[in-house]
């Protein structure tokens, strides 16, 4: 395999990967913003909360995205004014502890390639 077409293949895969991740943040934004709950503290974890076996936690399976989709929406008819805010409340606690988590798992994953990058040979 010539080194242009390694370099093609991986850019395409990046690429991908990278449309994956906008598409998942988009539909994120829209599904928590039409069942009441706080755009941004759902957009990370439906992103970056996943897990694929053996690779990154940060590339696969979304949970967050899977966690938003099953919770109950905080604007649907015919419920109380109690209700709708006990949901609203709390799916936007749901989204702001797996945001603190994404961000966690984002923060361990970069200071794992800075270190993985200190070892003399591996790169």
């Amino acid at each position: 395999m010539k080194p242009l077409s390694i370099i093609a293949t991986v850019t395409s895969e990046l690429f991908l990967q990278l449309l994956g991740v906008i598409g998942a943040v988009v539909l994120a934004g829209v599904l928590a913003s039409r069942k009441g709950f706080n755009i941004w503290l759902w957009i990370l974890p439906a992103a970056f909360v996943g897990f694929t076996p053996g690779r990154f936690p940060t590339l696969g399976i979304p949970l967050g995205f899977i966690i938003l989709v099953c919770m109950p929406s905080a604007c649907a008819k015919n419920i109380t004014e109690e209700l709708r805010m006990r949901r609203r409340r709390s799916g936007n606690t749901v989204g702001g502890v797996l945001t603190v988590l994404a961000a966690a798992l984002l923060a361990g994953l970069w200071w794992l390639v800075q270190e993985i990058a200190r070892w003399p040979g591996i790169l």
